[in-house]
């Protein structure tokens, strides 16, 4: 509980000073996998509005699933024959068997960008995202 209410006194301090710098920010993108929204750390940033299942912003943090052929294919052509698949098709599958998606409005999907861009650097699958946190 100590680590936890030192974390709060750093982010409490955090979010104070963008509280006070609001009249040079026109937006600020904030981001993480537990939402603090409703807790005091935010007692000094009290305007901040939740977009999370907000239907315009469904596709805001990944890559769109309908976007992986035109910027990725030829990074998946290229992997294709290092990850023994056979055709094209066959390893896009596979990313999509992977990195399945996440979906915000229950009608588009998009891919994690961290997952998606480490299979290519690492040209091979594996559980990016679960490796990048602590899921304890």
């Amino acid at each position: 509980m100590v680590t936890a209410e030192a974390n709060r006194k750093v982010l409490r301090g955090f979010y104070g000073v963008l509280k006070s710098m609001d009249p040079c920010i026109r937006m600020t993108f904030i981001t993480g996998i537990t939402k603090f929204a409703k807790t005091s750390i935010f007692s000094g940033l009290n305007n901040l509005l939740d977009i999370t299942m907000m239907e315009e912003y469904a596709n805001i943090c990944g890559i769109a699933i309908e976007d992986l052929d035109r910027y990725f294919g030829d990074h998946i052509e290229k992997l294709t024959p290092l990850n023994r698949f056979s055709e094209y098709s066959s390893l896009h599958d596979g990313i999509l068997a992977w990195y399945d998606g996440y979906s915000w409005d229950a009608a588009s999907r998009v891919i994690n960008p961290f997952s998606l861009l480490s299979f290519f650097i690492h040209k091979k699958f594996s559980s990016f995202w679960y490796a990048s946190g602590t899921p304890t």
